[in-house]
C-alpha cells in the first residue's frame, strides 16, 4: 500500500506540474489528486520539489556501489558502481520511461521560477 500511495503521490504532483508548473502547484493540489493528505504527501517527500528529483536513481547507484569489490580504489568503483546502475535501467530511457506516454515534459519552469536543485 506504501508503494501504491508513493507512485500516486509522485504521478500526480507529475501530472499537476506539467499542466500548471511548479510554481503553480501546490502539496494540496497534489494530496487531493492522489486522494491522500498534505501529511501523508510530507511522510514520503520533504517538500514538492523532491517528487521531480527523487527517480531512485541514486539509490541504485548506492547499491551497486556498495557491490564493489574491496579491492577496487574509489575512482574505479565509483566508475564500475555507476556503470552498473545505468546497466540496469530499462534500455531506451526517455521521458516515457520516466512518465506514461503523451505526458510530455514534467516542467514548466518559466522565467518566474526556478528549476529545483539537489540537495
Amino acid at each position: 500500500m506504501k508503494a501504491r500511495t508513493r507512485a500516486a503521490i509522485r504521478e500526480h504532483a507529475l501530472r499537476c506540474s506539467a499542466i500548471r508548473g511548479l510554481d503553480a502547484t501546490t502539496v494540496e493540489q497534489i494530496a487531493a489528486a492522489a486522494e491522500a493528505s498534505p501529511s501523508t504527501f510530507f511522510r514520503y517527500y520533504p517538500a514538492k520539489e523532491d517528487v521531480l528529483t527523487g527517480d531512485g536513481i541514486d539509490a541504485l547507484a548506492v547499491q551497486a556501489l556498495a557491490a564493489q569489490p574491496p579491492g577496487l580504489g574509489p575512482v574505479a568503483a565509483v566508475r564500475a558502481a555507476l556503470a552498473s546502475a545505468l546497466a540496469s535501467l530499462p534500455r531506451r530511457i526517455s521521458r516515457d520511461w520516466l512518465l506514461p506516454p503523451g505526458w510530455g515534459c514534467p516542467c514548466r519552469w518559466g522565467a518566474s521560477s526556478s528549476a529545483p536543485s539537489r540537495r
